[in-house]
């Protein structure tokens, strides 16, 4: 008798830009019916709206109350007791769900590190969605200030020769783990650093396009209450923190000083000064994505400002909304962002580069409407999550050894 491939998709936490990309990953792939779906998260809560089965890892583990006393004093220190937790409720939803693969997502934000991962039984295939580089290096990005300084972001808390070799070990026991980057930028970083070691296979995200749709601008505008004599300017992020990039984008229009700009701005801007001549909407934090479109739709530019990233899911939004991209030439952006076509490029981390591709697109007015048809044109043709699905089950099935003409495996 056959059964349809099961699929476990692990997160760290439901919420942020790597985990709405495996959510909508998971949902684009309950379209077939050769493949069964489990979301896993560590932690107590559950994606809401997402029509498949979740499986909440620490549900019924709650914390003991010497951990809970133990991380007022110390976070780090209750990390063993976190991960004990962790550990056990990741063996026990494998023994009672068997899925023919685990596909992991990010996990940093988790208590597990590399090390944890060599307990999965060697019959559960692994298949890994690199939203950073956090699987292979010990951070999640590096990159290198005016200065020339290296900053770091999600640095684990040991030695980088210890991270690294914990990597190495996990490599050597799963050669089957099969890594996959939205972005060339990301694979091409993989294998500048490790060469043919791993096997890396590059899928773009996808964007539902029946969602992020565009909404006529002036409607859009007027429906926010937004003034329709101003130019209004695009900028999102989950968290605005150094590595996105949103002073420089501030930085920016306080060198171009005109008094008809605005910004529309959604997330969490706490922290964040608009230049005194540019008017300033936040929308604050905005989970329906519904009315994310509408702000989308919204802005005549979005911009994209961020120091280093792999494959952003708001450029690829703003594009399927039928909105030019003003992005840094960090990361996948360019794969989304092309100059002529869907937006402008500018050099990273300056304020100066930031201004010259900002000029330039405000003085290409007449070239908006054009850019924002091939944005959702792109988008259609190449970023769907059907798209998406289509090639993972391709990879599902090769993982597993399976025929594509068929997508059954004995249970």
């Amino acid at each position: 008798m056959h059964q349809p491939i099961k699929v476990a998709h692990l997160s760290d936490t439901p919420s942020g830009g790597a985990a709405v990309a495996a959510n909508r990953l998971a949902r684009a792939l309950t379209e077939h019916d050769e493949i069964r779906v489990e979301r896993w998260i560590f932690g107590r809560s559950k994606v809401a709206g997402l029509p498949i089965k979740q499986v909440a890892l620490e549900k019924d583990r709650p914390k003991t109350f010497f951990e809970r006393v133990l991380r007022i004093f110390s976070r780090t220190a209750a990390k063993p007791l976190q991960k004990r937790r962790q550990r056990e409720a990741l063996v026990t939803a494998l023994n009672e769900c068997r899925p023919h693969i685990l596909h992991l997502h990010n996990l940093h934000a988790s208590a597990l590190r590399h090390e944890d991962l060599a307990m999965i039984p060697p019959d559960v295939r692994l298949v890994w969605t690199m939203h950073d580089c956090w699987p292979l290096a010990p951070w999640a990005y590096r990159w290198k200030n005016e200065s020339g300084d290296y900053e770091i972001q999600g640095a684990e808390l040991r030695s980088q020769n210890e991270a690294l070799a914990a990597r190495r070990r996990l490599f050597a026991t799963r050669k089957d783990a099969l890594f996959v980057s939205p972005s060339h930028w990301l694979a091409d970083e993989v294998k500048r650093n490790l060469g043919d070691k791993l096997r890396i296979e590059v899928i773009p995200n996808g964007v539902p396009t029946d969602i992020f749709a565009p909404t006529d601008k002036a409607k859009a505008k007027s429906d926010l209450g937004l003034n329709p004599s101003k130019t209004w300017i695009g900028l999102s992020a989950a968290s605005f923190d150094c590595r996105k990039g949103a002073d420089i984008l501030m930085d920016a229009l306080r060198l171009i000083q005109r008094n008809d700009l605005g910004i529309l701005m959604w997330g969490n801007s706490r922290g964040i000064v608009a230049p005194e001549n540019v008017s300033l909407f936040a929308a604050g934090y905005e989970a329906d994505e519904r009315r994310q479109a509408l702000l989308y739709s919204a802005c005549d530019l979005f911009v994209c400002p961020s120091r280093i990233d792999n494959f952003p899911n708001t450029v690829l939004e703003s594009m399927a909304c039928g909105t030019p991209v003003v992005g840094s030439s960090v990361g996948g952006i360019p794969e989304m962002v092309h100059p002529g076509e869907t937006g402008w490029l500018y050099e990273p981390n300056t304020a100066e580069a930031c201004s010259g591709s900002l000029r330039e697109a405000l003085q290409s007015q007449a070239t908006w409407t054009a850019y924002g048809q091939r944005c959702r044109e792109t988008v259609e043709a190449q970023f769907t999550p059907g798209q998406q699905a289509a090639r993972y089950i391709s990879l599902y099935l090769e993982v597993l050894g399976l025929d594509p003409g068929t997508s059954k495996t004995s249970p």
